[in-house]
């Protein structure tokens, strides 16, 4: 497998699962240098209509004591050309769940044209944080 040096990727990150570390495991196997960024509380409220269970310091504190992180940020920036701009990555992480949403088609044509590769991850079945969100509410 070709390693490619710079790869990013973003997430919410809450409630901290098996397939949170699979998602970040499969990208380091891409890449030399793994950039992680956490998707602020207001932000996720904004995208989701629900605050995190864990807050993003927390979340960010989590991230960054994994071994395949390398760099770990709360940032607005996580899957757009701004963190392109930041960051100057060469290949950008995301889950397959994620594949055919329109926001991410056009992504893909957006990071195309600077160079940049979307590798789409695969998903852990049977496990989520709202399917851990249902387990703690019962």
């Amino acid at each position: 497998m070709k390693k490619i040096s710079i790869g990013k990727m973003g997430g919410c990150w809450d409630l901290f699962h098996v397939g949170h570390l699979n998602c970040i495991r499969n990208a380091k196997d891409y890449c030399d240098y793994l950039i992680v960024d956490v998707t602020p509380d207001r932000l996720v409220y904004v995208q989701k209509n629900k605050y995190p269970v864990i807050g993003e310091k927390d979340r960010l504190e989590i991230v960054r004591a994994i071994r395949y992180v390398d760099e770990a940020n709360i940032s607005d920036e996580s899957r757009d050309i701004g963190a392109f701009e930041k960051y100057g990555f060469n290949v950008l992480f995301v889950s397959e769940e994620h594949k055919c949403k329109e926001y991410y088609k056009e992504l893909e044509r957006e990071m195309m044209l600077r160079g940049v590769e979307v590798v789409y991850l695969p998903y852990t079945a049977n496990i989520s944080s709202t399917i851990l969100r249902e387990k703690l509410s019962k």
